[in-house]
């Protein structure tokens, strides 16, 4: 029987984006792993957050792939503060990796962290936490380095160990884990660091509209 897997990405629009997402699928599935992806492969009838909680406590463990889905050709952060700063040409991906990504480290779900170069790095995408971030171009070369052969490795190693372990209290409902457990249980660096990169990208959104609104 194949080990569940947790996949958090967002809907693919390039065929770039498709190929790649399949490529890790069936690396996936050549170690033996079934990879689960909300709205690709998994489906439920119920509220979206409720949903990636109930398929994460089937899974052993987590894999964050993170591409571009925002652009933002010129844009500001922290516009009318002394510390404003312009930005251009930033990509950004789904705000659900860092959403899916804070939930699986708050279930101790082992975490594997993949993210195309170029994109905006911030909150939980970021390094220096308690697993390591793979930069990543959007082609099956990019699995094929003895880097990623050695991380992933790693990455299963504890996923098994994870499953092994002993048997964890009842979970509480994805309501109180949104606000209680999955926020309580990041660190403090963790937390800050999921805030601010929420807030670059409404702004950046938000930016972007406002300039679009002013062209028309």
């Amino acid at each position: 029987m194949l080990k569940p897997i947790f996949i958090s990405v967002g809907k693919t629009f390039t065929p770039e984006q498709e190929a790649f997402v399949t490529a890790v699928e069936n690396y996936l599935h050549a170690q033996g792993l079934e990879p689960r992806t909300i709205g690709r492969n998994y489906f439920r009838n119920d509220q979206p957050l409720k949903t990636v909680t109930e398929c994460m406590q089937e899974c052993a463990g987590a894999i964050v792939i993170a591409f571009e889905r925002i652009h933002v050709d010129k844009g500001s952060e922290k516009r009318g503060s002394p510390d404003a700063t312009e930005l251009s040409q930033i990509n950004f991906p789904t705000v659900w990796n860092q959403i899916e990504a804070a939930l699986a480290y708050a279930t101790h779900r082992p975490l594997l962290v993949l993210v195309e170069n170029g994109l905006k790095l911030e909150g939980l995408l970021q390094t220096g936490y308690d697993w390591w971030v793979q930069h990543v171009n959007l082609n099956q070369s990019s699995l094929l380095s003895s880097e990623f052969a050695q991380v992933f490795s790693d990455w299963k190693a504890r996923c098994t160990e994870a499953q092994n372990a002993p048997a964890a209290p009842p979970a509480v409902s994805a309501a109180e884990l949104s606000i209680k457990d999955l926020l309580g249980s990041l660190k403090v660096g963790q937390l800050w660091a999921l805030l601010g990169a929420l807030a670059g990208v409404l702004s950046a959104v938000a930016t972007a509209a406002y300039k679009l609104g002013q062209a028309h």
